[in-house]
């Protein structure tokens, strides 16, 4: 069963390709899908980039506890952007 995983990160320009070679290196080691790392819809909030990262469940909270161990993730949310 596939799982998405949607959470915000503050990033700034200079730390920016980090974080995103990062995360892709994390998605591509548990075998999940980046679908996207862009910036927080509707740009209310400068500096703070929305992830969304689909992955089978176990997979995914692998994924989940990774980030959260390298601290990219401190807290999650459901997805705005899709009605559950």
């Amino acid at each position: 069963m596939l799982k998405e995983l949607y959470f915000c990160i503050k990033d700034t320009e200079p730390l920016h390709r980090l974080h995103a070679s990062s995360i892709r290196r994390i998605c591509e080691k548990y075998k999940c899908h980046l679908a996207y790392y862009r910036k927080l819809s509707g740009g209310h909030i400068p500096g703070y980039m929305e992830l969304e990262i689909v992955g089978n469940d176990k997979d995914i909270t692998d994924l989940h506890l990774e980030l959260i161990d390298s601290g990219f993730i401190y807290q999650t949310t459901d997805n705005p952007h899709h009605s559950h």
